[in-house]
């Protein structure tokens, strides 16, 4: 029985594989799976013989390290959520994010002592949960004066002296660069992400989690039709004073085998927030779909009265549903292929657990639908691969405001390019979502038209040094917040003091250089 202590499933149908080619085996595939059999059931009756201590779990490392390895197959393959355009060593990076999950599965498994290896278990959990701070070079206020504004149609100042001022957020890139020096299309889209990710890593953190628990168990996968419940472990860890659970608390922690998938479903708290995942993946196909729904009651607001659709603009009737907005719910469905992975993230804030899980259509994707968010809808489509990748980003900031704000991202070794402009949500289809349709230089402005600029958008190109944050080498941002993104003849000092470019013209880029191929998704 020592032979199979040291046997992971990888080894053993690689044992099997190479009998059969050497002669041993009798070449058929039933023998295979057969001789595959035989050996995983050896590993099952070991695991189940083996030495535990006092609280059933494994004492023999490389037990857990074997469990481990076969559980394995419950998780997505490589997957993470993060921007095209996040540094290299960032810890919001992919392959950071993809090596600190597999570093902490491994440092757990090798752990001699399994009180501390469980608590090791509790490091796949994100350590950060805060939603970051947009970047000074983003859309900042801009103090104007509405009454020699051109677009002026008769409404005066709200402010002392008729002052009034542009609300942040609405102006796009804004400076070239950030603070930091990263161009402000980089340092803007990596914040998006990593707020939007937050969700995402909660889902496959609290699996991994879950997975490196059972393999101290010397829990195995479970058969066809059968379930792998983990639940009355993990409170009963709880309940142990040596035991540090981090602020997880789960009330429900199962995998059930479909034969040929794997659904996982988590419930409970994480640092006073409810959550729950719904999980289904394919070893197989490399594919899968995940759901995550978080909030708290305790600071829930209540529903307010639905308020009629109008339409903001001929053709855009989109308007979400007005209301509180302490939850969230998110779904992630990707695909694994040998030059990547793609996936399409859906986000949005929820006025209730109940309406959260109501968005969830019957796909495991989050709905767009206008009637089933309550405010800032995040739509993500995304491809990487080793040697760059590209992404669509639109989220709908407020619950009627009836257009999305899209950046658009590619890059190719150690260059890239991004754009941005707006997309009014008249379509359920994320490519004609996340395409940028227009600039509106002129969102919250007196006399604002939203119908905007349609052969006009802002664009960054960058290349990135020493693997690290991305600088701009070519910005075509600058505009007046007018109508026409331009405000010849008119006193400019007048109306934007603040503004240190000549806004008598815009300094867009125009769509003939809008060469953005969006990804197709999982």
């Amino acid at each position: 029985m020592q032979f199979y202590k040291k046997m992971s499933l990888v080894g053993i149908a690689s044992l099997a594989m190479t009998l059969g080619a050497c002669g041993i085996i009798e070449d058929t595939q039933d023998s295979l799976e057969q001789k595959v059999s035989e050996l995983e059931g050896a590993i099952n009756s070991t695991l189940a013989d083996a030495k535990r201590d006092a609280n059933g779990l494994l004492e023999d490392a490389s037990l857990r390290d074997s469990a481990l390895s076969r559980l394995k197959d419950i998780l997505p393959d490589s997957l993470a959520v993060s921007s095209v355009l996040e540094g290299g060593d960032s810890e919001d990076g992919y392959l950071t994010k993809i090596s600190r999950l597999d570093s902490v599965l491994s440092r757990a498994s090798r752990e001699t002592d399994p009180i501390k290896g469980i608590q090791g278990c509790m490091r796949a959990l994100p350590r950060n949960l805060n939603q970051m701070n947009s970047p000074s070079c983003y859309g900042p206020s801009l103090d104007y004066n509405p009454d020699n504004h051109p677009d002026n149609n008769g409404g005066g100042g709200t402010g002392p002296g008729n002052q009034n001022m542009l609300p942040d957020g609405d102006l796009g890139i804004w400076d070239a660069n950030a603070q930091n020096g990263q161009a402000c299309a980089a340092a803007k889209l990596n914040q998006l992400s990593r707020n939007a990710s937050k969700y995402s890593d909660l889902a496959t953190g609290s699996m991994a989690m879950m997975v490196c628990v059972a393999a101290f168990a010397g829990d195995t996968l479970p058969g066809p039709g059968e379930t792998l419940d983990i639940s009355n472990l993990l409170a009963q860890l709880e309940s142990k004073a040596q035991f540090s659970l981090q602020g997880m608390n789960l009330s429900q922690a199962k995998v059930t085998n479909l034969e040929g998938s794997f659904k996982i479903s988590l419930e409970g708290t994480y640092r006073e927030q409810k959550f729950s995942v719904n999980a289904t993946h394919s070893p197989t196909d490399k594919k899968g779909v995940i759901s995550v729904v978080s909030g708290s009651d305790q600071i829930d607001q209540p529903l307010q009265p639905l308020q009629p659709l109008q339409p903001l603009q001929p053709n855009n009737d989109c308007m979400g549903r007005f209301g509180g907005s302490s939850w969230r719910v998110a779904s992630l469905k990707y695909q694994r292929s040998p030059d990547g992975i793609a996936y399409r993230m859906i986000s949005s804030a929820q006025s209730s657990q109940s309406e959260a899980l109501d968005a969830i259509t019957a796909s495991g994707e989050v709905s767009t639908d206008c009637k089933t968010f309550a405010g800032d809808l995040n739509v993500v489509q995304s491809e990487a691969g080793v040697n760059g990748g590209s992404m669509g980003f639109g989220w709908q900031a407020g619950s009627g405001d009836g257009f999305l704000r899209v950046f658009n991202a590619t890059t190719r070794s150690d260059v890239g390019t991004a754009w941005f402009g707006y997309s009014p949500h008249t379509s359920e289809s994320i490519e004609d979502m996340l395409t940028i349709d227009r600039m509106i230089c002129n969102w919250a402005g007196t006399g604002n038209d939203k119908n905007g600029q349609s052969d006009l958008l802002q664009m960054q190109k960058m290349e990135r040094l020493n693997d690290r944050e991305w600088t701009a080498t070519e910005s075509k941002i600058n505009y007046a917040p007018t109508n026409s993104c331009s405000m010849d003849g008119v006193a400019q000092a007048d109306v934007f003091p603040s503004i240190t470019w000549d806004v008598s013209t815009h300094g867009l880029a125009t769509k003939s250089e809008y060469d953005f191929v969006m990804p197709t998704g999982p």
